[in-house]
């Protein structure tokens, strides 16, 4: 009668124990993927600088660094193609992809603090070009608009 009460014991020990770990483990790869990555990076646009990942461009308010996609955060810029509700709007948005990748390529120090991830899985970051806020830069240049979440006016 003991030897099957320690048996049983020895079962429920180790079923506490495989539980345990696999909610660790499960914890541990629910947590958001900024918390495992560094929240600064700089690149340099300069291409003379092999070794820094390339920065392109999708549209005036998101880049992409390799296969990670960045929303830049504090304002707002018109959406391209399909996104678009008038042609003005794609035409525009056009405008703001292009000053924003020129801004890039002519920085001397470009630097992304990242800060976490937006609903659709997309980093969210301030992009800085040689110590200024590229939100301000595309405001200031009329390729964008104060924006820092929640209803957005549309541009048509």
């Amino acid at each position: 009668m003991i030897s099957a009460y320690r048996k049983v014991r020895h079962q429920i020990r180790f079923m506490l124990l495989l539980c345990g770990a696999l909610f660790a483990a499960g914890a541990y790869l629910q947590t958001p993927r900024a918390v495992h990555t560094p929240t600064d990076f700089s690149v340099r646009a300069s291409s003379f600088v092999p070794a820094a990942p390339a920065i392109s461009v999708y549209d005036g308010d998101t880049i992409r660094i390799g296969k990670e996609r960045i929303r830049l955060v504090g304002f707002d810029t018109p959406e391209l193609g399909d996104r678009a509700r008038c042609a003005r709007e794609a035409q525009d948005a056009a405008h703001a992809r292009d000053f924003l990748s020129t801004a890039i390529n002519r920085g001397q120090d470009v630097r992304i603090e990242r800060d976490g991830l937006d609903r659709y899985g997309r980093t969210l970051g301030r992009l800085y070009i040689d110590g200024a806020d590229a939100s301000a830069l595309m405001i200031d240049a009329g390729h964008g608009r104060s924006y820092s979440g929640g209803y957005r006016a549309g541009w048509c």
